[in-house]
């Protein structure tokens, strides 16, 4: 089975065989990447790798953008080992506060740092933080 895809060596030594005609085949072929390897943008939830216990600041900026966005997100606490679900946002002196509800029906509020970094933390032990499954 062929993907029709050829080595570079291979083309090469095509060309100076004069068995393909690396002119043509550049005005034909479309290039949709630049050369090289493409740049990865990471998402919200990245860890960042140059910094100990630093993620990426791309959820702390959505967070003050959006503080809703992270309504019913799952997530654990690894001091606690109980899961608790983000329930909304309110704004106090200026800063934004998140309510977390434990499964036991405690409550407590985090601020947009330390609600960042437990949602990156159950994203790291395994957890979907984003499942919206128990809401069906």
């Amino acid at each position: 089975m062929s993907t029709g895809w050829a080595c570079s060596h291979v083309v090469a030594a095509m060309s100076i065989n004069e068995q393909f005609d690396l002119d043509l085949a550049a005005t034909r072929l479309p290039t949709t990447k630049l050369s090289g390897g493409q740049r990865k943008i990471p998402n919200a939830l990245t860890i960042d790798i140059t910094g100990a216990k630093r993620f990426s600041t791309k959820l702390i900026t959505r967070l003050q953008r959006e503080p809703m966005y992270i309504h019913n997100w799952q997530v654990c606490k690894t001091s606690f080992l109980k899961k608790m679900e983000i329930k909304g946002a309110q704004m106090k002196n200026g800063v934004y506060q998140w309510r977390v509800k434990f499964v036991d029906g405690d409550e407590l509020f985090y601020e947009c740092q330390d609600i960042a970094e437990i949602i990156a933390a159950s994203r790291n032990i395994g957890l979907d933080v984003t499942s919206l499954d128990e809401q069906a």
